[in-house]
């Protein structure tokens, strides 16, 4: 089961890679393709590929949005805890460690 954990992992890391990689190439200047023809812009593909594209970066900025938004409240939940044991450990004999007393 963990092979395939790791597995799975792998291939979505990779897919992930790719797409980053996809999107950072440069892409064609409107001015200059004016006086080309160019057939993928006519093409049935390219019109799906764009909503493909619209698409996912729209989940990517929600899911990334999401995620800090859980992220902030577990450094909340982390500093609460941290004051909370500085808290206690001040009320203590000042170290939380010592079993004498």
């Amino acid at each position: 089961m963990l092979k395939f954990i790791s597995h799975i992992i792998t291939m979505l890391s990779l897919g992930t890679i790719l797409y980053i990689f996809a999107r950072a190439l440069p892409r064609i200047d409107e001015t200059e393709a004016q006086g080309k023809k160019i057939f993928a812009r006519n093409h049935i593909l390219f019109y799906y590929l764009e909503k493909i594209d619209g698409y996912l970066h729209s989940f990517s900025e929600k899911t990334l949005r999401k995620t800090g938004v859980v992220l902030m409240k577990l450094e909340n939940k982390v500093n609460k805890k941290l004051t909370q044991i500085k808290k206690d450990s001040s009320n203590g004999s000042g170290n939380p460690l010592d079993l004498s007393s």
